[in-house]
């Protein structure tokens, strides 16, 4: 911390079951010489399958989040192994419109195909029937192992808006680690 750096905001002492903590970060942690050192003392979230999801666990993927006024900043710890992310040229043109995506970018649509991590940020607003969550907006943001991120600003009721402009909405930094 620099000495004239203000003091980060109070932090929660612990975080709820399943709840992740965002710790406060002065500066991006992508600046730095080894962006993953950033997140070093950042309280780990081991993630799970959701519950309506068949099949057995898959690999350990742990979450670590840092915040400042300018972004949000996510670490996914994968273990195991993934596939090779899927070359665009190899995929049927119509795939896509058949699935009703035909909206994705077209240099992002594979990430949709490959193994990847994803962060849905929603902000609630009300929580009673008057404020039903189907007209409320939340954003996706997913990125697969070569880094490519597909974002997304979408309803609850469906609405999908892949146009949100990723490349000012969000970037990407990838390492790979050998344990």
């Amino acid at each position: 911390m620099v000495p004239d750096d203000p003091p980060p905001p109070p932090a929660k002492a612990t975080a709820a079951l399943g709840e992740a903590t965002a710790l406060y970060a002065h500066a991006s942690p992508l600046n730095e010489d080894a962006p993953y050192h950033a997140f070093a003392n950042c309280p780990p979230l081991q993630l799970k399958k959701p519950r309506l999801w068949k099949g057995e666990e898959g690999s350990t993927t742990t979450v670590r989040l840092l915040w400042n006024e300018d972004a949000l900043y996510v670490c996914w710890e994968l273990e195991g192994s993934a596939a090779s992310p899927t070359a665009p040229d190899s995929i049927d043109a119509g795939c896509f419109e058949k699935l009703g995506l035909q909206q994705v970018p077209l240099d992002k649509q594979t990430v949709l195909l490959d193994e990847r991590v994803e962060c849905f940020l929603w902000q609630p607003q009300g929580r009673d029937r008057e404020n039903d969550r189907r007209n409320q907006t939340y954003f996706a943001f997913e990125i697969n192992y070569a880094g490519r991120a597909l974002t997304n600003r979408a309803n609850f009721d469906g609405t999908m808006g892949f146009d949100c402009n990723g490349a000012e909405t969000c970037s990407t930094w990838t390492q790979e680690l050998a344990v």
